[in-house]
């Protein structure tokens, strides 16, 4: 079929898609060959000075560090083919500053140019702002005490506040080194809004402060910790009565024998409330029987439970007896047993007699006490038992005589056996 071109120009659809067509041509044309470049401006280019390889070379070898400024969001004015530019994003450009200038710390206003960062084959042209202001500053590290700053603490009668503790009680902080300098203390505050009656503990965050008690701000400084514990020790009082308690009693002897006196009858303590509620006395030490003497004064250093305190200062307590009435005389003693031997052993007295045993007692019964009276007695079960003689130690009463004793210490010679 024979086509017919003059027709082909009187069909206006034709003519609409074939004028299109050669516009296409012509434009094409035109940017190829006769203008093939063009300018653009890319926006929202965020770039990090700081860590741009040119700004640690210079500022490593002066100890300088960038700590105001390093980030910053720019635009570009770039220049290439139409077909690269038309392409590229905020991360095809390499954004520097110029820092040649810099050799102290201080404050800068720093110049901004740009690069091809791939390569791609564009120039740019302009960045804009051409300039951004920084701050620059030495690196510093630095412990400091951590303080409290308490409100509104208040405890009832009858309770007592202890020193707050802050744990940890340091924190170190890392910055630029004016804004370290500047820390003058370190404060954990806490807010209370009614009595404490036991043990409270909060946690509060670190604030910074100057000489001159104003807040310094924290968002170029690096702390460790960034917040404490906080602990109120809040204590119970409680007036304890002193007593003692005797040791090897002797048989025979009433439960609460002699009459005694303490340098001090009772301590004012205070301690956690738990604890100190299962106290109705403070036991201050042992006596020995055997030790108490005529005039025999006894010291006892003052030990509380964990966790209490002596709200009196009291460090030592003197105990005397009154042995005022009471004489000495000395004994030998020839009855010698030993108690508590196991059924498998059997145990020989070999010291037939104990000579110079020195007892003391009320003057009627030693009046009338004799050798006869006084029993030594050897307490087995005091020792791990093997086979073999020993020289153990005795124990000397006078059983149903009543308050009297012997003082000192005395031995006896035994042999033990298996049966």
């Amino acid at each position: 079929m024979k086509i017919s071109f003059s027709k082909l120009f009187d069909n206006k659809r034709f003519l609409m898609f074939f004028s299109l067509a050669l516009a296409i041509i012509a434009w094409l044309i035109t940017v190829t060959a006769i203008n093939p470049n063009t300018r653009d401006e890319i926006d929202g280019i965020e770039v990090n000075i700081a860590e741009a390889p040119t700004t640690v070379a210079i500022l490593e070898p002066l100890n300088l560090n960038i700590v105001e400024g390093a980030f910053a969001t720019v635009s570009a004015v770039v220049e290439g083919p139409r077909y690269i530019v038309g392409g590229l994003s905020g991360s095809d450009i390499d954004v520097v500053a110029e820092l040649s200038g810099i050799s102290s710390y201080g404050t800068y206003d720093v110049k901004l140019s740009g690069s091809d960062k791939f390569g791609k084959g564009f120039t740019v042209l302009e960045i804009k702002p051409k300039t951004i202001q920084i701050r620059v500053d030495r690196k510093a590290t630095k412990k400091f005490s951590i303080s409290s700053d308490i409100e509104g603490l208040k405890v009832p009668d009858g309770y007592i506040r202890s020193d707050v503790v802050v744990s940890p009680k340091e924190v170190t902080i890392t910055g630029p080194e004016a804004d370290v300098n500047r820390i003058d203390k370190c404060v954990a505050a806490a807010v209370f809004d009614e009595p404490l009656t036991a043990n409270r503990t909060v946690k509060s965050d670190i604030m910074l402060y100057d000489s001159e008690g104003n807040e310094i701000d924290k968002s170029l400084l690096t702390m460790d910790p960034v917040s404490v514990d906080i602990t109120v020790p809040v204590l119970k009082k409680k007036n304890l009565p002193v007593k003692f308690e005797y040791l090897y009693l002797p048989k025979g002897m009433p439960r609460d024998p002699l009459d005694y006196t303490l340098s001090e009858g009772s301590i004012e303590v205070a301690g956690p409330a738990n604890m100190v509620d299962l106290y109705e006395d403070l036991n201050i030490g042992y006596v020995d029987f055997s030790e108490i003497t005529k005039d025999k004064v006894f010291v006892f250093p003052v030990e509380l439970p964990s966790g209490f305190i002596n709200l009196e200062d009291v460090t030592r307590i003197s105990l005397s007896f009154d042995t005022e009435n009471m004489v000495t005389g000395d004994f030998a003693v020839t009855n010698i047993k030993a108690t508590n031997v196991p059924v498998n052993y059997e145990v020989t007295v070999e010291t037939p007699r104990i000579t110079g045993v020195h007892m003391i007692g009320e003057a009627e019964i030693m009046e009338t006490l004799t050798s006869d009276d006084l029993v030594a007695e050897i307490d087995i079960s005091d020792r791990e038992i093997t086979p073999g003689p020993y020289n153990l130690p005795v124990r000397i009463s006078a059983p149903s005589k009543g308050i009297v004793w012997a003082t000192g210490e005395y031995t006896a010679v035994v042999t033990i056996k298996e049966k």
